[in-house]
């Protein structure tokens, strides 16, 4: 079993449904500790604030095929929130 990991970027503030469509990719790789650092580095320029979330940034974890939304709980670990197709 392989998992990759994929972090997303939208480049500016949007109102309603969110277009992930048209984000950036800033990391696609297998390292859970390189997709955490670039998550938390973009997240800290979007929302500087300790321990906030900008929803501007995700980290998706791609396990077995299937797509799960993940917010980082330590440098190592993910928590797994939704698969993407329940979303």
């Amino acid at each position: 079993m392989t998992t990759y990991y994929t972090v997303e970027n939208l480049n500016r503030a949007h109102a309603g449904s969110i277009p992930w469509n048209k984000s950036r990719i800033a990391y696609n790789g297998q390292s859970i500790r390189t997709a955490i650092r670039k998550f938390r580095h973009l997240d800290r320029i979007y929302h500087p604030e300790p321990h906030g979330w900008s929803g501007h940034v995700r980290l998706i974890a791609t396990i077995d095929e299937e797509d799960w939304l993940a917010i980082p709980t330590d440098a190592t670990t993910l928590e797994m929130i939704c698969r993407l197709d329940d979303y």
